[in-house]
């Protein structure tokens, strides 16, 4: 436990449980079924911690990644927008 208090810990736990229920929420229903199996350590190694650019031009924002990923956020980011809508 990160501290002595027990009110601390306990809302250290409840933090915890909600940051791995909306991953899970976010694995499950943004991201494709390969991604499914994968646990937290590997979805942020191999997707958390992409480089990329965030540009801000003509008043719009831009995120710049790499050619070969272009599909992969494509389609996280139309599988985010198709749920936020549901």
């Amino acid at each position: 436990m990160p501290c002595g208090q027990l009110k601390a810990n306990a809302m250290f736990f409840r933090i915890g449980t909600l940051a791995y229920n909306l991953f899970r929420l976010f694995t499950l229903r943004v991201l494709s079924p390969a991604w499914h199996r994968h646990q937290v350590q590997t979805i942020r190694w191999r997707l958390y911690q992409i480089a990329g650019k965030i540009v801000f031009h003509g008043g719009q924002v831009f995120l710049k990644v790499r050619r070969s990923l272009w599909k992969l956020f494509t389609d996280i980011r139309l599988r985010i927008w198709e749920f936020a809508a549901t």
